[in-house]
């Protein structure tokens, strides 16, 4: 799960679903090819939503509405466990 003021996000597997802080007005994102979604972050100047497949081997991102949807990297150097995003740049914590 990840924050930004007014915004809850959360990783739920299969999907990606925002609410309001107090977990209400839940909205899906994201459902489509999305099968083991194991962690978010948040770029909160762009206000884009970052996170990793780790069954289908990439890392996705959308805006805060659930649009323009991009793969940034896919294959076999994609298995992450935490990713960050500091000043335009991923910063990508990889299992040995």
């Amino acid at each position: 799960m990840a924050c930004f003021l007014r915004f809850l996000f959360i990783a739920d597997n299969n999907r990606l679903l925002r609410s309001t802080m107090a977990g209400t007005h839940v909205t899906l994102l994201v459902s489509e090819a999305v099968y083991r979604a194991s962690g978010i972050t948040l770029d909160l100047i762009t206000q884009r939503i970052f996170w990793c497949d780790s069954l289908l081997d990439y890392i996705e991102t959308v805006n805060y509405h659930g649009q323009d949807r991009h793969m940034v990297v896919r294959g076999q150097s994609a298995f992450f466990t935490k990713e960050k995003v500091y000043l335009k740049a991923l910063i990508l914590i990889l299992i040995n």
